[in-house]
């Protein structure tokens, strides 16, 4: 009786359905980006510069809780809104942590701006405030006084149209940015940081974005895998691959390369914990698409908690990289 090998053994033929998905909106957008190693430098350079001058400027007269309770919570929420807090998260707690052990307690009859600014500021970073500061604002029934009730729509429009919390941090920065440089008493170094970091952070994201569209035609899958969706995705032993199909062989083949030279990449920033928690992201994400090819397969329809639920692993990631760049 002859053998037959693994290669002779016929394959079935799958009839993939398709999902008719609308082209990709990236298209070669990304691609033929020119950027200059050079002028980013220089950027850095410029930013970092600007940081130390804030930190003079601005963080100095906080520590010694200077200009008053309400400006220094205001100029903590600035620093937040123009998305440069991250350049001084240090100095940042340290201001928190005064407000909190000093000034924040002694100025329980402030202001209900004031008061709930520090509120959510300290919330924010961690520390414990109570709910019941508030019940100096409100009347024998538990509501907020008349007097404090007038005309809200107008005062939170704004809040109203992009939540702070459900709001992208540089979609918040950009807006904001526009709002600040017309206040009379804005700080210019601040500003002018906060413009040039947010050109400089789009740049980087969009040199990172040409890299990544770069390495998607190269690998070419819109030919190869043509029942898929057009979409850059970065998401594990190569002897499971002969037991796959062709269609996947060259998916999961991209893939382990893609992981290994992450993991060569994060080895040697001492960071290689980091590709176990990339593996259960993609996994997660891959047992959403089967999740979804088997409710098409099925002719199922989901409820919308399930839909949700698996909708929330497949949803792309968004950017704000169509956004203007801040004009200094």
């Amino acid at each position: 009786m002859n053998k037959v090998s693994h290669n002779q053994i016929a394959k079935p033929q799958i009839a993939r359905s398709t999902a008719n998905y609308h082209p990709n909106i990236w298209g070669d957008r990304f691609i033929n980006y020119e950027y200059s190693d050079d002028n980013i430098t220089h950027a850095h350079k410029q930013v970092d510069e600007l940081k130390e001058i804030v930190r003079r400027e601005v963080f100095t007269n906080l520590k010694a809780g200077g200009d008053g309770f309400a400006h220094q919570l205001k100029l903590i929420d600035v620093i937040h809104r123009l998305g440069v807090a991250y350049h001084f998260e240090r100095e940042i707690e340290e201001a928190l942590e005064l407000i909190h052990g000093t000034t924040y307690h002694d100025n329980y009859d402030s202001d209900l701006h004031s008061v709930a600014l520090g509120s959510r500021l300290l919330r924010q970073h961690g520390y414990n405030v109570s709910s019941d500061i508030f019940n100096q604002f409100k009347d024998a029934n538990g509501n907020f006084k008349e007097s404090l009730t007038a005309n809200v729509s107008a005062q939170i429009s704004q809040a109203l149209e992009r939540p702070l919390l459900k709001c992208l941090a540089r979609l918040g920065a950009r807006n904001y940015l526009s709002i600040y440089q017309d206040e009379v008493s804005h700080n210019e170094t601040l500003l002018k940081l906060a413009k040039l970091d947010f050109n400089l952070v789009q740049s980087l994201h969009k040199k990172e974005l040409s890299e990544i569209t770069r390495w998607w035609k190269e690998v070419d899958f819109e030919r190869k895998l043509p029942f898929g969706r057009d979409r850059i995705v970065e998401l594990w032993d190569v002897n499971c691959m002969d037991e796959l199909p062709d269609y996947m062989q060259i998916y999961y083949q991209t893939l382990l390369n893609l992981f290994n030279e992450v993991e060569d990449e994060m080895v040697k920033q001492g960071n290689s914990y980091r590709i176990y928690h990339a593996k259960e992201a993609a996994k997660a994400s891959c047992r959403a698409y089967f999740a979804a090819a088997r409710w098409l397969h099925e002719g199922c329809i989901p409820s919308m908690e399930e839909y949700m639920h698996v909708g929330k692993l497949m949803k792309d990631i968004v950017t704000s990289l169509y956004i203007d760049p801040v004009p200094l």
